[in-house]
């Protein structure tokens, strides 16, 4: 299978490289009112309305510095939905690295230390150039609940 890897900080992931659609450099997003930290706005994708997710601050991975600082690409996603068109999702990025194959044998599975909802959005962890890259489960991690549900109290638009 092929992967699309990239940074978030000090740390690499990768998604399955069928569900990035696209890499675009990060655009001035629109924030959303009372909106989680995690979601910090919506792009205007060719007319496409994207809501932008900053996975680094939905991880905990923050330094202290905004997205709007340390953000330099949006990996475009799309997610299976049953029965229903695609979600699509924009993910913050430090780094886009590179497109590579890597077979499933290669995966081996998220540590069980450590809080079980990070291991929940891993396919597992691999070796890439004498880095361990963590391989995300996109679905789960972008078609979570909390990116689905406005917050309590919101009114659709």
């Amino acid at each position: 299978m092929q992967y699309v890897s990239f940074r978030l900080g000090n740390e690499m992931y990768a998604l399955d490289v069928w569900q990035a659609r696209e890499i675009v450099d990060a655009p001035a997003l629109n924030q959303l009112p009372n909106s989680p930290p995690w979601l910090p706005g919506m792009m205007n994708l060719r007319g496409q309305v994207v809501p932008v997710v900053d996975l680094k601050e939905k991880f905990g991975l923050n330094a202290g510095s905004s997205a709007k600082e340390r953000r330099a690409y949006v990996i475009v996603v799309e997610i299976p939905k049953k029965d229903a068109d695609p979600m699509t999702v924009g993910v913050l990025a430090d780094e886009v690295i590179e497109v590579f194959d890597l077979a499933l044998s290669e995966i081996e599975p998220p540590p069980m230390f450590g809080a079980c909802y990070s291991r929940s959005y891993l396919l597992g962890m691999a070796k890439r150039d004498g880095a361990i890259v963590a391989v995300m489960d996109a679905p789960k991690v972008l078609s979570d609940t909390d990116v689905l549900v406005p917050a309590e109290g919101a009114s659709p638009s």
